[in-house]
């Protein structure tokens, strides 16, 4: 069902990031998936990406990139009133990211609010919608929200199509209501979501169905991030054409 949301006053004060140290080259892409020397840069475009060393944890990259931001805004940490993990993947299930990234950035004993949101690949963009409603209600004058993620300790390199594509790395956006003087505003948004595609991407372990003490469930394998990307392809073309005919 559609509905209209009316616009909600805020702005984006500073952004930052972090990648990791480790750099891989395409090159070095093309040998762990067996490929030719190339094949990755030619079907993909992609010439490099990072991967986290066992030190580079998602708190830490995260706790990162929001320094940079807080640096870039002016603020120190205690000028938020909010911090929201928005990671594919968080760091464990209990305590949730924004748990130790707040304690990273020395607040572990200040109260202030912090909570995850997940969405796969969307939860920056869930996390910006819920952060905005919260901003325009009262809630909420300034939040951190950052999105962090490990993709390379999931990824099955006997998959190209997605052990490929993916790497590591963190990114921080400070957001704060805008005054009345001020032009900043989220003007439109939406959210659809289409259940019976859940088989399409996944990543089974890391909850409560698949337990690592059951052999009979195969944890192991259901470690690692499975995509189809012809039926993902497909997802969006098929919502795309009903959107258009409706």
């Amino acid at each position: 069902m559609k509905r209209h949301v009316p616009e909600r006053k805020l702005r984006i004060l500073s952004t930052g990031s972090y990648v990791p140290r480790t750099e891989v080259p395409s090159s070095r892409i093309d040998q762990k998936l067996d490929k030719p020397l190339g094949w990755t840069k030619r079907l993909f475009q992609i010439e490099k990406r990072h991967f986290a060393a066992a030190d580079e944890t998602t708190s830490f990259m995260a706790a990162r990139a929001a320094t940079i931001a807080l640096e870039r805004a002016g603020l120190e940490a205690g000028d938020l009133d909010c911090i929201v993990a928005a990671c594919g993947v968080g760091e464990q299930p209990i305590p949730s990211t924004a748990v130790l990234v707040q304690n990273k950035l020395g607040l572990g004993t200040s109260g202030i609010a912090a909570f995850d949101v997940n969405s796969t690949c969307l939860s920056f963009v869930t996390a910006f919608e819920i952060v905005a409603d919260a901003i325009a209600m009262g809630r909420f004058d300034r939040v951190l929200i950052v999105s962090s993620d490990i993709a390379s300790c999931g990824l099955d390199w006997s998959k190209p199509e997605a052990a490929a594509i993916f790497g590591d790395g963190a990114a921080a956006v400070i957001v704060q209501r805008a005054d009345d003087h001020e032009s900043g505003r989220l003007i439109a948004s939406g959210m659809e979501t289409y259940g019976s595609y859940q088989d399409v991407c996944r990543l089974e372990a890391g909850g409560t169905r698949v337990a690592p003490h059951r052999e009979d469930d195969g944890f192991w394998s259901r470690t690692h991030f499975k995509m189809d990307g012809p039926a993902a392809l497909s997802c969006v073309l098929r919502t795309d054409r009903k959107k258009a005919e409706s």
